[in-house]
């Protein structure tokens, strides 16, 4: 059986190819630019409508009349898997009180999220981005990032990086009744 001999040129080519490749997919993660409304603190949220996991479409102009929490994350993402814990704990206190989360996931496969969300006993709404359309309007690059939003829909706060409980919690308090002040 003869052996297939590769030139180190060959070699050096075909890794400067995928060099190349993997550099223009991430600057197009990073460059490409919103097409439509984009969020800003103050104004309203711009609305969406994506795919849940395990079927139907969820709108965010559904959710109006509720304090909304949006947060943007994926699965290989260390710092939102760490903070998911402690926003299933925040979203089970005050759910009944008129709190919704809305975990935004990008672009990944149907059964790498529900292995994930299984696992965390993941109970709040899981969409899909799967165009990152949804990721461009929230100007998201870094994840997670989370926005929260008024009974109105308008963006009061956004948080880059991962947040605790009581950063969560501070949040949600102070849009559902007036009290507390943000971390």
């Amino acid at each position: 059986m003869s052996r297939v001999s590769h030139s180190p040129a060959k070699r050096l080519f075909t890794v400067a190819i995928l060099f190349t490749m993997a550099a223009l997919a991430v600057a197009y993660i990073f460059l490409r630019q919103p097409t439509g409304a984009v969020a800003e603190i103050g104004k309203p949220a711009p609305d969406f409508t994506l795919g849940i996991l395990g079927g139907d479409y969820l709108s965010l102009s559904e959710l109006r009349g509720q304090v909304v929490m949006l947060n943007f994350w994926a699965t290989w993402c260390e710092p939102c898997r760490d903070e998911m814990p402690a926003m299933q704990t925040v979203y089970e206190r005050y759910r009944d009180e008129g709190f919704e989360i809305v975990g935004i996931n990008l672009q990944e496969t149907e059964v790498t999220v529900r292995g994930f969300v299984n696992q965390l006993g993941i109970t709040f709404p899981i969409v899909y981005d799967l165009t990152g359309e949804v990721y461009d309007a929230y100007l998201v690059r870094p994840m997670p990032t989370s926005y929260f939003l008024d009974r109105d829909g308008i963006v009061r706060f956004l948080f880059i990086g991962p947040m605790t409980e009581q950063e969560i919690e501070q949040r949600v308090r102070l849009l559902l009744y007036g009290t507390g002040e943000p971390a």
